[in-house]
């Protein structure tokens, strides 16, 4: 963004300042009682809970997801998807997890102004997209403690810390699937522990950092 902004010449001598988004930690952190409370809210207290949040347009591949979920599972029939967000593609891909025989698997919950303790209630987090910026939601499932399997498209900046597997869309429905199932027991333990280590996404150092950028830019003017 800064090299497309400012040109080569200044990108190259750093003539920029990069702005995290901020999260709240304290907010998107592991909580046992939020996330109890939402799965037996939504009736999935005994399922593998695959999440995603997104809109449901292209860039989110909502298809191949679709498609890597009907692969998982048939090797893990308990398992659930859950879908937060909305779109031009939802009716399209609520067509298609009917056609599929998914129609029952899958929970489509709309726009949500409650997405921390939805993924309170997720066990795995899966983002194929086609192409993204920084994406902040995958921040906020690491500081959830959320393993995230990740298309290689999306920029590595974001893998803030080791719960995030990186696989190529070029692979097929089928290997994210069996990626998924190496690196995750049937039933992810809900003990997790969600990581604060990084600070770079920490919205009041932002905001404090953000403050400080200002008053010394003004300073002498």
């Amino acid at each position: 963004a800064a090299e497309w902004l400012y040109g080569q010449r200044r990108y190259n001598n750093g003539e920029f300042t990069i702005i995290n988004n901020g999260v709240e930690l304290n907010k998107f952190k592991f909580n046992k009682k939020i996330r109890e409370s939402y799965r037996k809210k939504l009736n999935i207290e005994n399922k593998f809970v695959i999440g995603h949040v997104g809109r449901f347009a292209y860039p989110k591949n909502h298809d191949f997801l679709i498609d890597i979920f009907r692969s998982l599972n048939q090797k893990q029939p308990e398992s659930i998807l859950l879908l937060v967000g909305d779109g031009d593609l939802h009716d399209a891909m609520r067509k298609k997890c009917d056609i599929l025989g998914l129609g029952d698997k899958v929970i489509f919950t709309g726009i949500r102004s409650d997405v921390s303790n939805l993924l309170q209630a997720m066990d795995i987090f899966v983002f194929p997209s086609h192409y993204e910026g920084l994406p902040v939601t995958l921040v906020e499932a690491q500081v959830n403690g959320l393993r995230c399997f990740v298309s290689d498209t999306i920029t590595k900046q974001v893998n803030i810390t080791d719960l995030i597997t990186n696989i190529s869309l070029n692979s097929p429905a089928d290997y994210w699937a069996d990626c998924i199932v190496e690196k995750t027991n049937k039933y992810v333990s809900s003990e997790r522990i969600g990581t604060e280590k990084n600070e770079d996404f920490d919205i009041n150092l932002i905001a404090q950092n953000l403050m400080e950028f200002y008053i010394s830019s003004t300073k002498g003017k």
